[in-house]
């Protein structure tokens, strides 16, 4: 993996080491906030940023929480031991955010997991189907689509296109 890192001049001490949502690639690029705009206020408050790219783009649980380490002991060769340290993570991050409090709680003194689908992976396809099978039984009915045991891409192709064709024609009445 690849990191990251950025440290104001007038640092507080404290590094947020911030774990990014899933990125489905092949552009994998380090990140160390949410966005521009939130990097741009912590900084402007004093704390320095930190994130990896991890090591493959996709479900990364693998290897995540791995790869945050790694890049929480790269930055502190190049700035020193913070004072404080915070995990800090949004969507699938929020996940791994929640693996590296557990996992690894000895290199942290706080943990925000925001967006974290905490319950994991199971519990995250698990709503995403339900969600599915509410459009296919309100909005097709008696034409219901296939949502689960694909054979290949094209039945995942044309199951979200009929569901996709089926919520547009639902909002425009």
């Amino acid at each position: 993996a690849t990191w990251i890192a950025d440290v104001p001049p007038q640092w507080n001490g404290v590094l947020i080491v911030y774990s990014h949502g899933y990125v489905p690639g092949p552009d994998n690029p380090p990140r160390n906030s949410p966005n521009q705009p939130t990097a741009d206020a912590l900084l402007a408050r004093g704390y320095a940023l930190a994130g990896s790219s991890y090591s493959r783009p996709g479900w990364a649980l693998a290897t995540a929480p791995d790869d945050q380490i790694a890049t929480l002991r790269a930055v502190r060769l190049l700035i020193g031991r913070p004072d404080r340290v915070t995990a800090f993570g949004t969507s699938m991050g929020g996940l791994v955010t929640g693996r590296l409090a557990q996992t690894a709680g000895e290199h942290f003194d706080g943990a925000l997991a925001t967006c974290g689908i905490m319950g994991g992976g199971v519990d995250l396809h698990n709503y995403q189907l339900d969600g599915l099978h509410a459009i296919n039984q309100l909005l097709l009915g008696d034409a219901a689509v296939k949502l689960v045991r694909f054979t290949g891409i094209g039945e995942v192709t044309a199951t979200l296109d009929r569901l996709k064709a089926a919520v547009r024609a639902a909002q425009a009445t």
